[in-house]
């Protein structure tokens, strides 16, 4: 009975250990409930449809979508906490709706940015644009994947962090744009020496449970 209940702690040590190599930073990152656990938020809402033709959420039933006139600039963000992690992988879902009328012109694209990291030096990816890869009149992109891959953490500067995405509509008369952002994704890995602690824990719980088994090996169960 003892060896038993010593063998299901360690196997919820290791498996607390494995488990904690990947850890989600981001909350509500498929807007699933609304724009909650996102700040600094401009000319943004959380829609299950949304554009001509209709948009529908890349996943779930919520998307959030950034400047749904078209017509104004637009920021999303949410701080993250990273502290104690050595690489993150950041991705996420994003659809551009254009209505680019060449009557005016070439209109100038609308470019979002996404910074990763602290705000004095953050990771910029992108430009993401309206012109690239769509163009023309009322175009949409379909949904597009970004994702940075594994990267140091350190390259995200010092705490706190966040992740911002910043819409700069120009405002053109031929030009207006709306992005889709869905199912956001700040993925963090531990420093090596947190995961080596609980692997220690699990290691020294097998430990016990074969010392309990050679102790009660051959004995009579109690009350037999």
């Amino acid at each position: 009975m003892k060896g038993g209940v010593l063998m299901g702690c360690a196997i919820v040590l290791l498996s607390a250990g494995w488990a904690m190599a990947d850890i989600e930073t981001i909350a509500n990152g498929g807007f699933e409930s609304g724009l909650t656990g996102w700040t600094n938020t401009v000319n943004v809402v959380a829609l299950p449809a949304w554009g001509l033709p209709v948009v529908t959420p890349h996943s779930g039933a919520g998307m959030a979508v950034m400047s749904p006139l078209g017509v104004l600039n637009s920021t999303l963000g949410q701080n993250i906490d990273l502290q104690g992690l050595s690489q993150v992988n950041v991705s996420f879902w994003y659809q551009i709706q254009s209505l680019d009328l060449p009557l005016f012109g070439d209109a100038p694209a609308d470019p979002l940015s996404v910074q990763v990291g602290d705000a004095v030096l953050p990771l910029n990816l992108g430009p993401f644009s309206s012109n690239d890869p769509a163009g023309g009149a009322n175009t949409t992109t379909g949904w597009q994947f970004f994702t940075t891959g594994w990267i140091p953490a350190s390259s995200l500067g010092p705490t706190p962090h966040s992740i911002r995405f910043l819409l700069d509509n120009q405002s053109s008369l031929n030009e207006s744009t709306i992005f889709f952002i869905d199912d956001v994704s700040v993925l963090a890995a531990p420093e090596p020496a947190s995961i080596a602690v609980w692997l220690l824990l699990g290691a020294a719980g097998l430990a016990t449970v074969r010392g309990w088994r050679r102790k009660w090996s051959g004995r009579p169960l109690p009350g037999a």
